[in-house]
């Protein structure tokens, strides 16, 4: 097999950005491998069209990013201290997100433009402070909302029923219009 160049850039001590990743998996593996012992905590992967599914990652991931990965389709068991998962523009993720644990840890939850998702996790995690769900155009309920959550967005979500927001709510975006609550 060939040696495929990928391009790391690490912007800053623990974290770790892929722009533009080629399509070979097996790459991608061993690039992981490398970055367990890195103490990664910053996970970011950019415009990488031709991933389907991203490997394990390390414990040491607090914060997950994909923006544009249009062609990934899951996500493999999530860090137990993740904070923060933000999934833009990953138009052909399975409707089966609903079936991943998501760790009591998460504080961020951004799943935007992700028409196939039709439902999130029955429970959400506690300490749940941001919620994102705009553009995920058949996403029709919401599951009871955490007391800890301060911002809402579920603008574009055309099947989605109106949510009951729990009073710490100070931010909802819905049906293209915001409100400021408090």
């Amino acid at each position: 097999m060939i040696g495929v160049p990928i391009k790391i850039n690490m912007p800053s001590p623990g974290s770790v950005v892929l722009d533009r990743l080629p399509v070979h998996a097996i790459a991608l593996r061993s690039l992981m491998s490398v970055l367990k012992t890195l103490n990664v905590k910053i996970f970011k992967c950019l415009d990488c069209r031709g991933t389907k599914r991203l490997p394990d990652f390390p414990s040491s991931v607090r914060v997950i990013e994909c923006r544009f990965c249009e062609h990934l389709l899951e996500l493999p068991e999530l860090p137990p201290a993740l904070e923060v998962l933000k999934l833009h523009g990953c138009e052909n993720m399975k409707d089966d997100f609903h079936e991943i644990p998501l760790p009591a840890s998460l504080q961020q939850l951004q799943l935007v433009s992700a028409p196939n998702i039709t439902r999130l996790q029955a429970t959400l995690p506690s300490g749940l402070c941001l919620l994102n769900v705009s553009g995920c155009a058949f996403l029709t309920e919401l599951p009871n909302l955490p007391s800890t959550l301060r911002y809402l967005n579920c603008s574009f979500c055309w099947r989605l029923r109106p949510p009951s927001l729990p009073s710490s709510v100070v931010t909802y975006v819905g049906d293209q219009v915001g409100y400021l609550l408090q």
